[in-house]
């Protein structure tokens, strides 16, 4: 049956003429308790995925909240996903060695001090081109008010 509903599926896909629903497919995919599994291990996948970006933030949340719909999974699978990637970081930053938490704070002060420099050079050459502008602009504005 569930070889019927795969090729069903397929040529659905390709045909241009028939629009069929996502549902179709989370049902298809969904039969069983084994393939529930896989959902839940695609949704933490896309977990980590958003976290290995860096920030989690609440437009990801609500990726995964939408995501979890979709897929028909309850809203606490996705707080088990969360948990349990947050306990995993935990216990990596829990692991790290003095040396290397006082090497990321040097690479982070460093990065702070370049951005602070970058801003700061963009300032003066910002003042520069408005003066030097402003100054050779001063002799048309005085003619053009001469003239009136």
């Amino acid at each position: 049956r569930m070889l019927d509903s795969t090729c069903f599926g397929k040529r659905h896909m390709v045909s241009d003429d028939i629009h069929v629903d996502k549902d179709v497919y989370v049902e298809m995919i969904g039969q069983g308790d084994r393939y529930r599994e896989q959902m839940e291990v695609l949704l933490h996948d896309v977990l980590l995925a958003c976290l290995q970006k860096g920030s989690y933030d609440a437009r990801s949340r609500t990726l995964l909240g939408r995501l979890a719909k979709s897929l028909s999974l309850e809203k606490g699978v996705l707080c088990s996903a969360e948990d349990s990637a947050l306990s995993r970081l935990k216990a990596i930053h829990e692991g790290e060695s003095e040396e290397t938490k006082a090497a990321r704070a040097a690479a982070k002060k460093k990065q702070r001090r370049k951005k602070a420099v970058f801003i700061g050079v963009s300032a003066v050459i910002g003042a520069t081109v408005i003066g030097v502008t402003g100054g050779l602009a001063a002799p048309l504005v005085a003619a053009g008010a001469g003239v009136l």
